[in-house]
């Protein structure tokens, strides 16, 4: 037997009814039944029967609305529950319990909105009782008010000390709050959050990493080395910390101190982690053959490959490398290629793919990819100007070789590079027209 809540009671609560004696003992003789045949075995229809005749009798009975609102919860119909236990409540507001249980059922049924002042309520009444501001937290970060769930807890936490529950709460109230402000872009509040995240539980990595990946997103360079060096008090064994450290210093113009970090870091990678592996290599070989070390740099980029062997930046490092010393040039064609096919539009990736095939003389081919880079680059480096500087020089085009080499100047000398070989190359042009 089921009946919709609807039809046993009107939409507004009904003045508390005066019973005759008659009728109060007929009320609780039907109760009492209710109860008996609550913890029968196939049972339960009658009383639920007792229930629906006890209503009839006494509409205001909150007990009894209450009871009927737990057989509806055995049945799976939460809307009829919920408005059987608002019927309890309404008729016995103070009743802890049916609060509790109205406000329970309404957060369960995605209804937090509506069991957030019932949780306040409680919270309020009963405020040592630490799971209604844990409750009441729930609800209010489903909604988003993040704020005012901390602030929930620093109300109960002040009366009544720290809990081991509302402290995990707390956590997780910070995590999911530095979550939502970033995705909502707002970096600077997400930071604070993840920074006070940090201060409470030091040794656990989720708030250090959301703080490392702030800190990349910014460029702050010294707030990445002060992270990564927190962390590893922490997290001596995270080989992450150890790579964006290393990456801080090589920008710093720092590569020693790059070179002993990305060391420190390979020894802790896990071997499973392939592509991370890869990545250490990769820096290693690059520190390598700036160093002049073209044996140990073309060794560590063939370990590198070993790993990850579709790694994009090794595969560009290496060929291009290779193409500067004119050395394995069929291989230094081969990887450019992948890179390219991987990255069509990349133009640092096709001005070494252009590079490469200038270096084999094919150089029409070379010219084609190099214009190409050209023109896919929003600001074409001085590397690029002076690659189709030479290429046009191969192609019988001197005059825009010069001019393209001018432009290389221009760029390079403005960022403080080593213009010495560009310049004697547009005097060597000069000299011969």
């Amino acid at each position: 037997m089921c009946v919709c809540c609807n039809s046993l009671f009107a939409a507004e609560p009904a003045a508390p009814q005066s019973l005759g004696v008659r009728e109060k003992f007929v009320a609780d003789s039907l109760f009492l039944e209710a109860l008996r045949l609550k913890y029968l075995d196939n049972s339960e229809e009658e009383a639920l029967n007792c229930l629906l005749e006890l209503v009839k009798i006494d509409s205001t009975s909150a007990v009894a609305w209450y009871e009927l609102s737990q057989y509806y919860s055995h049945v799976g119909l939460d809307d009829d529950q919920v408005a059987l236990l608002e019927k309890a409540v309404s008729y016995q507001p103070d009743n802890e319990i049916y609060k509790a249980s109205l406000a329970e059922l309404l957060y369960a049924t995605k209804q937090a909105a509506r069991a957030t002042p019932l949780y306040q309520e409680l919270a309020k009444k009963h405020p040592y009782k630490p799971e209604y501001y844990y409750y009441l937290c729930r609800c209010y970060a489903i909604q988003g008010e993040f704020t005012r769930a901390i602030e929930a807890l620093d109300t109960f936490e002040s009366s009544s000390g720290k809990s081991e529950r509302l402290s995990e709460q707390r956590y997780q109230l910070y995590q999911i709050n530095g979550e939502y402000l970033l995705s909502q872009g707002k970096i600077d509040e997400a930071k604070a959050q993840y920074e006070v995240l940090k201060q409470l539980v030091p040794e656990d990595i989720v708030a250090w990493m959301h703080l490392l990946q702030i800190a990349i997103r910014q460029g702050d360079r010294k707030e990445l080395v002060a992270l990564c060096d927190g962390a590893l008090v922490y997290f001596p064994d995270v080989a992450e910390f150890y790579f964006y450290k290393g990456v801080s210093n090589l920008i710093d113009n720092n590569s020693k101190a790059a070179f002993k970090i990305f060391t420190a870091g390979l020894a802790v990678v896990n071997e499973k982690d392939k592509l991370l592996k890869s990545n250490f290599l990769e820096q290693i070989a690059d520190i390598y053959y700036q160093q002049g070390n073209k044996k140990k740099a073309f060794e560590a980029f063939d370990a590198a490959l070993e790993n990850n062997p579709y790694n994009v930046s090794t595969l560009n490092n290496y060929a291009y490398y290779l193409a500067l010393l004119k050395q394995d040039l069929d291989k230094a064609e081969r990887m450019a290629s992948e890179v390219i096919r991987q990255q069509p539009d990349n133009a640092t990736y096709i001005d070494t793919y252009a590079w490469v095939l200038f270096q084999k003389g094919n150089y029409n081919l070379a010219k084609f990819y190099m214009e190409s880079a050209i023109s896919k680059s929003r600001e074409p480096s001085g590397d690029l100007h002076e690659h189709y500087g030479d290429i046009l020089q191969a192609t019988g085009n001197p005059s825009g070789a010069v001019s393209e080499w001018q432009k290389a100047l221009a760029l390079k000398a403005a960022a403080g590079e080593n213009v010495k070989d560009l310049k004697k190359k547009i005097k060597k042009a000069a000299q011969t027209k």
